[in-house]
């Protein structure tokens, strides 16, 4: 995806640039800077003093030397003066100078911290805002994946106002969703029985039979437009670019390039749901684009019954300035809590190595990950390693395991009190035996009770 919220070590980012939070005499700090110096060692420094500093709000670029990140970006944001002194311009100045300069040195991808928001004391909330906006605007013109490195979980809250006006649209539907009046538990009690509410035989039922194959062929032959041929509509009424839709939806080139040449494509409902929002399209309308692809709101779904509020409020920046929390935080990893569309088919170089950094800031090593890996999945360290270097997704590495352990079920219940079991995707099943192990490991669990349960 263009953007991505992450929560991460900023300087174990595999990406082309990672952004410095840096002072004006980027000679190093602390927090991030004093962390990226660090990792880089002794020559980012020497490199730093050639450069004579940098104005608030500008940026420039060095070698990343000992770091993942080919480029380091150092752009210095604004001191929190109280917002009435042109803080969030400059802000937004340090964010687009750093990405101007990704551009000119080609970056396909770049991670950035959230800057100004630490000892600068930009307000979280509002410094989220102005990251997210900024970067999304400058997506929209040019092809980059940009990751927001998080630490706070602070920054994902929900304004107090805005969680009660979502909290009460929830009650309202979901709650309801999930409570049976008795006359409903009776009918479903009964309709378990065999034959009830079967209709009795009719010869009306019989006689409309002789046709049925005539309404058949007349039916296929009068098929509504498709969800391929109503999304390319809408685009056309909105006067907009496929680029800017698709980019506006967060949703990756190549996959709009699929439903745009296959009509009968069926996109996954989040798919659906984010073209819906990029298009702004009124809360009737966005659920027939839905039911195009097959889908419907439900109330039994939070995040159904959430996207449905700010649709239904007007209210299309779901995906950039709902305050401190984004539902883009929704396509995004946590190790934590992850939608299975993304877990599955984002690469397993990218999502792996989150897994150890998760043990390794806890004093879990890396070969102590390898083994609960291959413990579960019967892949060698060499082979995990290899596979790193490879297009693999989180998905094949699980589908393709070459020995799963037959014990994996049991003691990861044992182990994790958590019935994987209960998850009907087999393939999030063997996800979820990972996540929640590397999650034992994290707490300090001994290795032999991890794997004998």
């Amino acid at each position: 995806m263009p953007l991505q919220i992450v929560r991460n070590d900023i300087t174990t980012m595999k990406v082309d640039a990672i952004v410095n939070a840096a002072n004006e005499s980027l000679l190093g700090g602390g927090g991030v800077d004093g962390a990226i110096h660090r990792a880089a060692g002794p020559d980012l420094l020497a490199e730093c003093r050639t450069l004579h500093g940098c104005q608030t709000g500008q940026a420039k670029i060095t070698k990343g030397y000992r770091l993942p990140a080919r480029y380091v970006i150092h752009t210095v944001g604004p001191v929190w003066r109280g917002g009435q002194q042109g803080e969030r311009e400059l802000l937004i100045s340090a964010y687009r100078s750093s990405l101007e300069l990704a551009l000119a040195h080609r970056c396909e991808t770049v991670a950035f911290p959230l800057i100004s928001s630490g000892v600068y004391g930009y307000p979280k909330d509002q410094a989220l805002k102005v990251a997210v906006d900024t970067i999304g605007d400058f997506l929209l013109a040019h092809d980059m994946t940009v990751y927001l490195v998080i630490f706070d979980r602070a920054a994902y809250a929900i304004g107090e106002k805005l969680f009660a006006d979502i909290a009460a649209w929830i009650d309202d539907r979901y709650v309801d969703a999930h409570t049976d009046s008795r006359e409903t538990q009776y009918r479903r009690a009964m309709s378990a029985q065999p034959g009830f509410g079967m209709p009795a035989p009719s010869c009306a039922v019989a006689e409309a039979g002789e046709d049925t194959f005539e309404q058949l062929i007349a039916r296929l032959n009068q098929l509504d437009e498709s969800f391929s041929q109503m999304l390319l509509r809408k685009i056309d009424e909105r006067g907009i670019t496929d680029a800017q839709c698709y980019k506006k939806a967060n949703i990756d080139r190549k996959l709009f390039s699929k439903i745009r040449s296959d009509v009968q494509y069926k996109p996954s409902k989040p798919t659906a749901l984010a073209f819906a929002v990029a298009l702004e399209l009124p809360l009737e309308e966005a659920r027939e684009l839905l039911g195009k692809a097959g889908y419907a709101f439900s109330h039994a779904s939070k995040f159904d019954v959430i996207v449905e509020y700010f649709i239904a409020h007007r209210n299309y920046n779901i995906f950039r300035s709902t305050r401190r929390c984004s539902l883009l935080i929704r396509a995004c990893w946590e190790v934590d809590a992850m939608p299975r569309m993304d877990v599955t088919q984002m690469p397993f170089a990218k999502l792996y190595p989150l897994l150890v950094t998760k043990a390794e800031k806890k004093g879990r090593t890396r070969q102590e990950v390898d083994r609960v890996t291959g413990w579960l999945t019967g892949y060698t360290p060499e082979q995990i390693a290899r596979l790193e270097q490879s297009e693999t997704s989180y998905g094949g590495f699980f589908r393709n395991a070459p020995a799963p352990n037959p014990n994996r079920a049991l003691i990861t219940g044992k182990v994790c009190g958590v019935q994987v079991e209960t998850i009907e995707d087999p393939l999030m099943r063997e996800i979820r035996y990972l996540d929640k192990l590397v999650d034992e490991l994290s707490k300090g669990r001994p290795m032999e009770k991890i794997l004998r349960g």
